[in-house]
C-alpha cells in the first residue's frame, strides 16, 4: 500500500471503525485487511481507466485476478455498504483533468449553479442566433476548438461550458445527473437571451443531452458526436469487465437518485430515446474502440429526422478535430437553422 493510498478516507482504519459502527464481528474486521489492500489500489483507479480499458486479457492469471477482486469487492459491500458506495463515488465518478486549452477567442466568462457547482460558461460572438456545445467524460470546452472559428464565421454565437468537475468548473466528482441538469440549467438560462439553432454534443455528452431536451425544445437540431445510447448498460459492463462488483454501480445509482431526487430512469438515454424527435445527425468513426457503431445505430432507426455520417480511422477522440467532421456538422446546423 503506497503512502498516498493510506492517507485515503478508505483506509483501513477508517473501514475498521466503520466495521464497529455497523457492528460486525471481529472476524470479519480481521479478515478485511486483505480486502483493504486491495480497495485502498482500487481507490487509484478512475473512471477513464475503467471505462476506457479494453480488457482483453484470457490468460488464467488475468481470469483468476478479476474473480478474486469481483469477490474482495462483493465482501466489502456487505461488510461496510455505506464506506464502499462513497469509495464507489470516489472511483467511478472523477474525471481526469482536461487536455487542452480553451482557444483564446474573447471568450465571456461566466458561472451558473447546478446543484450547488458553479460551472463555468464561455461565449463569444455577437448575433442572434447560437450553437451550445456539449462536452463528453473527462473532456472540457477546450475539446470543440475547431469547432469555434468556422461557426463564428458563418454568424453563430458560440455558448459552451465545463461541466461540475471539469475544466475550470467547481467540484471533485461528476456523473449522469450533474450532466444532465447542466444542460437544463444552460439552456434555461437562455432561454431569452438568444435563439439556440444547434446543439453539439460528444459522448457522454450526447448522452446527457438526449435525456436534458424537453419537449418545447423539440425543434433545436441536434448534432450527436459519437454517444452512447445504452450508457448505464455499458457502465454496468465495463465495471464488470474491470473485475468489481455491479453491486457497486447499484448503490451508487441508489445514492444518486436520493441525493438529486430523481430516478435513473429519466437520465437514461436508452429510456428517453424513445421520446427524442429533435432534428438529428449522429456523427461516429466505424472503429471507435470506446463505442462501437452497431451499439448506438438501432435507436436511431425509427427516428424520422435523423441521419448518421460515418468515419474511418478517427476513432473516439480525433474526431474532434477532423476537418470533414466539422464540415459535416456545420452545413448540417446551416441547413436545418435556415
Amino acid at each position: 500500500m503506497t503512502g498516498s493510498a493510506s492517507e485515503q478516507l478508505f483506509s483501513w482504519n477508517i473501514y475498521y471503525k466503520q466495521a464497529h459502527c455497523e457492528k460486525k464481528s471481529r472476524t470479519a474486521v480481521a479478515s478485511y485487511q486483505y480486502i483493504c489492500s486491495i480497495v485502498n489500489e482500487l481507490g487509484a483507479i478512475g473512471m477513464k481507466q475503467i471505462y476506457f480499458t479494453n480488457v482483453k486479457d484470457p490468460s488464467l492469471l488475468r481470469r483468476s485476478r478479476k474473480a478474486v477482486t469481483k469477490f474482495i469487492t462483493s465482501l466489502a459491500m456487505e461488510l461496510f455498504p455505506s464506506t464502499t458506495a462513497r469509495l464507489a463515488e470516489k472511483m467511478l465518478c472523477v474525471p481526469s483533468p482536461p487536455r487542452r486549452k480553451l482557444l483564446d477567442l474573447d471568450f465571456l466568462v461566466g458561472d451558473i449553479d447546478v446543484y450547488g457547482h458553479k460551472i463555468k460558461i464561455y461565449k463569444t460572438g455577437n448575433f442572434d442566433r447560437s450553437v451550445i456545445f456539449v462536452h463528453g467524460w473527462s473532456g472540457s470546452s477546450a475539446d470543440f476548438n475547431e469547432f469555434y472559428k468556422p461557426l463564428l464565421d458563418r454568424g453563430y454565437n458560440i455558448i459552451t461550458f465545463d461541466q461540475v468537475a471539469h475544466g475550470a468548473s467547481h467540484g471533485k466528482a461528476a456523473n449522469m445527473f450533474l450532466f444532465v441538469r447542466a444542460i437544463e440549467q444552460m439552456l434555461e438560462s437562455h432561454r431569452d437571451q438568444t435563439r439556440v439553432s444547434a446543439i453539439v454534443a460528444h459522448s457522454m455528452g450526447g448522452s446527457a443531452l438526449i435525456n436534458a431536451l424537453k419537449l418545447e425544445q423539440s425543434t433545436i437540431p441536434v448534432v450527436l458526436i459519437a454517444p452512447l445510447i445504452p450508457f448505464f448498460e455499458s457502465l454496468y459492463q465495463s465495471v464488470d469487465n474491470f473485475g468489481i462488483s455491479t453491486q457497486w454501480v447499484d448503490a451508487l445509482l441508489n445514492v444518486f437518485e436520493e441525493r438529486y431526487g430523481r430516478s435513473v430512469d429519466v437520465v437514461d438515454p436508452k429510456i428517453t430515446i424513445q421520446c427524442f424527435v429533435n432534428p438529428l445527425i449522429t456523427i461516429q468513426d466505424r472503429n471507435d474502440q470506446y463505442i462501437a457503431l452497431e451499439t448506438n445505430t438501432h435507436y436511431f432507426t425509427s427516428h424520422v429526422a435523423a441521419s448518421l455520417y460515418e468515419t474511418e480511422g478517427l476513432g473516439h477522440f480525433r474526431i474532434l478535430g477532423d476537418q470533414r467532421v466539422i464540415s459535416k456538422a456545420v452545413e448540417f446546423i446551416d441547413g436545418v437553422s435556415k
